[in-house]
């Protein structure tokens, strides 16, 4: 029995030859893996997006809290602030005076010997102390 349908064309002979389909799936699989590499820089270059963002904010307050610093420094009651809270320098009249931290509570520092001994209340010189 003859078969009177109508004749496969090129292209169909094309798709049907298994060699074809072998390198049809090689490209699409190339493509694929493409396709994730590209979605992997996306990801990564909104990552760094983000990072450079978080830091352009942070110098940002910062070139705010520097400007407020350099107007405070611009008129002579700022200058002359500035200069007492780093010098201890006072005015014509006026005493320096320098609150030292408590013996008992103070963490001696390296630079003292590890021998060093702390002063208790009892027997410290200022007696109103033990008042309060």
């Amino acid at each position: 029995m003859k078969h009177y349908g109508k004749q496969p064309t090129l292209l169909q002979q094309a798709l049907r030859s298994h060699i074809i389909q072998g390198v049809l799936t090689i490209f699409i699989l190339f493509m694929l893996l493409q396709v994730y590499e590209q979605y992997q820089t996306t990801v990564q270059t909104g990552e760094r997006r983000d990072t450079a963002e978080a830091e352009h904010e942070k110098l940002e307050q910062q070139q705010t809290a520097l400007a407020e610093q350099v107007a405070d420094l611009q008129d002579e009651y700022g200058i002359e602030a500035e200069i007492r809270r780093n010098f201890d320098v006072a005015r014509e009249g006026e005493e320096v005076v320098i609150i030292l931290e408590d013996s008992l509570t103070a963490v001696p520092s390296r630079d003292r010997a590890a021998t060093s001994t702390f002063v208790t209340p009892a027997t410290s010189s200022r007696p109103w102390y033990r008042f309060w």
